[in-house]
């Protein structure tokens, strides 16, 4: 399974400065804030699995970012490096596309969060699913949310509160080549829309071709970007 993890913050360029310390090396109790999300993944790093992080030339070159990932990271790990801000969350991933277009599961999360699956270990093999999408109960309103069944199945996810159960920002493909399709086609009518194209909207397009996505929950979660919750 090949696991991303996007070492850039959600804010648009524009809105912080060249130099400013990126979110996820804020440090709290000595730790940078991507380390306290990464533990939430420790029962997914179960062999063969390979975990990209993706991250900005400009983090790397002012931030010792690559020194912080050898230093916290327990795991073995790729560095892939972005020469500037991707247009969306979608993109951001597809830059990584020589990665994971392939038959391989794929499982990405984007570090806004430190939370508890509850479980010890976690396999693709587990669920028969073609996309799984992790969820908290929340009616936070910069979440997106989840309308599903009892049984998990999704039915479709949402930026309104009229679901208790909200993102928490892990997501999985049953194979990277079918997100990357799935990108190509929304990518260029969403971005042209509305300016954005979030990975929870490709969850939408699954369900619309008739295949089955799925919801898990996860015992706790809290937003690593707010030191003060972890």
């Amino acid at each position: 399974m090949n696991i991303i993890f996007p070492l850039i913050s959600r804010e648009k360029q524009g809105k912080k400065a060249e130099n400013s310390l990126p979110k996820m090396l804020v440090e709290y109790k000595g730790k940078p804030l991507f380390s306290w999300a990464l533990q939430g993944l420790k029962p997914f790093f179960q062999k063969p699995y390979k975990l990209i992080f993706i991250c900005l030339k400009r983090d790397l070159q002012h931030h010792s970012l690559l020194q912080q990932i050898k230093q916290h990271c327990p795991y073995p790990c790729t560095v892939f490096t972005l020469d500037s801000w991707p247009s969306s969350q979608t993109q951001t991933v597809l830059m990584a596309q020589q990665y994971i277009d392939n038959q391989q599961p794929l499982l990405i999360y984007y570090g806004d969060t430190f939370f508890d699956t509850g479980y010890r270990s976690w396999s693709p093999l587990q669920n028969s699913a073609g996309g799984i999408i992790w969820s908290i109960a929340s009616i936070k309103s910069d979440s997106s949310y989840i309308k599903a069944k009892s049984d998990g199945t999704v039915v479709k996810v949402l930026k309104k509160t009229t679901s208790p159960y909200a993102s928490i920002g892990l997501y999985f493909f049953r194979t990277g080549a079918s997100f990357v399709q799935l990108v190509k086609k929304t990518s260029h009518n969403k971005i042209k829309v509305t300016g954005e194209n979030d990975i929870e909207d490709l969850y939408n397009e699954l369900i619309k071709q008739g295949i089955t996505v799925k919801m898990e929950t996860v015992k706790t979660c809290f937003p690593v970007v707010m030191k003060n919750n972890i």
